[in-house]
């Protein structure tokens, strides 16, 4: 490991890079959740990591360490409307069996095409209301 790369540390055992984007912001890659198959290693229980970062190629560790969780992606059932006006600022709820505010899901975006686009309001752990965008 270089001497002078920042990377993030993943319950000690797991090392990860890191890019550091201001002085007070580190992103971190999160490791895979495939096993060596392929398969995915989520169950219905929540997995999670602590964190720690580096900045000397991982010879030492800072604190404190933060917990970092895992979320399953939402299966989504519907999105009523299905179509509106070129000019946007149509109302849609974006439906889902369930998982949107599952412990880990953070900063919750709904994407039309490039576009993304933040909740008007609090989820429903089922539903998220938007805005849509002008095309």
């Amino acid at each position: 490991m270089g001497h002078n790369k920042a990377l993030c540390a993943f319950n000690k055992t797991i090392f990860t890079n890191a890019t550091i984007m201001d002085g007070e912001t580190m992103k971190c890659d999160s490791p895979s959740l495939l096993n060596s198959q392929g398969y995915s290693m989520m169950t219905n229980q929540m997995l999670w990591y602590n964190v720690e970062i580096s900045i000397d190629g991982g010879r030492e560790l800072a604190g404190p360490a933060f917990k970092f969780t895992y979320y399953k992606d939402p299966k989504l059932s519907e999105i009523k409307p299905g179509a509106g006006p070129v000019k946007g600022g149509t109302t849609v709820a974006v439906n889902s069996l369930g998982g949107f505010n599952q412990e880990g899901a953070c900063n919750k975006t709904v994407r039309f095409a490039t576009w993304e686009v933040k909740p008007m309001n609090d989820t429903l752990d089922t539903t998220i209301w938007v805005k849509s965008p002008k095309v």
